[in-house]
């Protein structure tokens, strides 16, 4: 796998986990494994004192030790991000006129790519690639509605000649 490069956003359970954890948006690999060992190494009584002032997150502290680990294990054993690389954990966008977007996992990742490269060479090469994507997808529903119109006529006849077979 090639090694990543660029500002590298993880969305949805990622940022929940890094918020858990109280570590800030930009946030490193190392300060992550770290925030997590602290976090997971508490006794149960006192994580739940910790949080005492959010009711609503009490309820999925139990989900964050294994996020961690899940989150961890992705990003440096499976990607290979150095314990130095920074991310930015986030499920919103925030745009200069303090208007936010909110973010999915594939929602996040095109927003956010879009929002910083639109005025740079790599704005204009991933505007290429969505236009070559555009053709790709109008392609492939033509070529599906081509496939279910055969299917509907293929049914169609099959149904007609059963029909005069049980007359």
């Amino acid at each position: 796998m090639p090694r990543l490069a660029g500002q590298l956003l993880a969305t949805e359970n990622f940022a929940y986990t890094a918020r858990a954890l109280a570590l800030p948006e930009y946030t490193s690999i190392g300060e992550f494994a770290l925030a997590a060992r602290r976090f997971c190494s508490k006794p149960w009584p006192q994580t739940l004192q910790d949080h005492s002032s959010e009711p609503q997150q009490q309820r999925y502290l139990w989900r964050y030790c294994f996020g961690s680990a899940f989150a961890w294990t992705l990003l440096h054993d499976v990607l290979h991000l150095g314990e130095g690389q920074v991310v930015q954990f986030a499920n919103t966008l925030e745009f200069t006129r303090g208007v936010g977007v909110g973010l999915d996992w594939a929602l996040g990742a095109a927003v956010l790519q879009l929002s910083r490269g639109a005025n740079s060479e790599q704005g204009a090469l991933m505007r290429r690639q969505q236009r070559a994507m555009s053709v790709v997808l109008v392609a492939a529903l033509a070529g599906t509605a081509a496939v279910l119109g055969a299917l509907g006529i293929t049914g169609l006849r099959w149904w007609t000649a059963r029909q005069a077979v049980l007359k």
